[in-house]
């Protein structure tokens, strides 16, 4: 211990004073946890990538696709996909729904999400056929991962169909009433048409468009295809 002369111990060293200090952070180590922060934030959130329409090559790509997409055959299921990696929560399903324009919500055979190892995958099934209109399939932010959270921002699909023409109904024998009584043209066979789509007539009455496939008694195909006169 050293003496002051006026009395008294005299102060700490210097060299004891700097053992006291705080040592200053590395900057790197900052820079690293603000990273590890950062990646632990993107991970709390997945995105809507892609739907597909029985094919493999998507009908709408987000922020890819431009308007409206137009389908001439109507879908039987959609599939949505979602960021690689992501597990769907099946029980979250419910924030996604169809709607037509000016039509209301179009009812949902079932939503599920796809087996594995595609589960980053939601395929909607309708519950009856789609008619030509726009359609919008909306995706909520309640959409939630079993590891990385919910949908990251809200997500809607549009999506117009243009069908054409197409058979609504077969009649075979149709009957007919003619002065009161009910008669069965035996010959015949009538086809239904959608009427929201003008049929071009001259399709419509050409024989060679209409082929009638014979079937055995246990309903498999002969081979044998009739067409008809008229």
């Amino acid at each position: 211990m050293i003496f002051s002369p006026f009395g008294g111990r005299a102060h700490r060293s210097r060299n004891h004073r700097l053992k006291r200090m705080r040592k200053p952070r590395n900057s790197n180590s900052q820079e690293a946890h603000k990273g590890e922060q950062l990646e632990q934030r993107r991970m709390l959130a997945f995105d809507f990538v892609a739907a597909f329409a029985g094919e493999s090559t998507p009908f709408y790509i987000s922020g890819v696709t431009p308007g409206t997409p137009e389908l001439n055959q109507a879908p039987q299921q959609v599939t949505l996909r979602f960021s690689p990696g992501t597990v769907i929560d099946s029980s979250t399903l419910d924030s996604i729904s169809v709607s037509r324009t000016g039509g209301g919500l179009v009812k949902l055979g079932s939503v599920m999400v796809n087996d594995a190892p595609n589960q980053n995958e939601v395929i909607l099934r309708f519950a009856e056929s789609l008619s030509d209109a726009t359609y919008q399939i909306n995706i909520g932010t309640d959409l939630s991962s079993t590891a990385f959270g919910s949908l990251r921002t809200e997500a809607s699909v549009p999506l117009k169909l243009d069908l054409g023409a197409y058979a609504v109904s077969v009649v075979p024998q149709p009957m007919a009433r003619s002065g009161g009584l009910l008669t069965q043209a035996k010959d015949q066979i009538a086809v239904y048409f959608n009427a929201n789509d003008p049929l071009d007539q001259t399709a419509a009455e050409t024989a060679s468009n209409y082929h009638l496939v014979e079937l055995d008694a246990s309903g498999n195909d002969t081979a044998t295809v009739l067409t008809p006169s008229s």
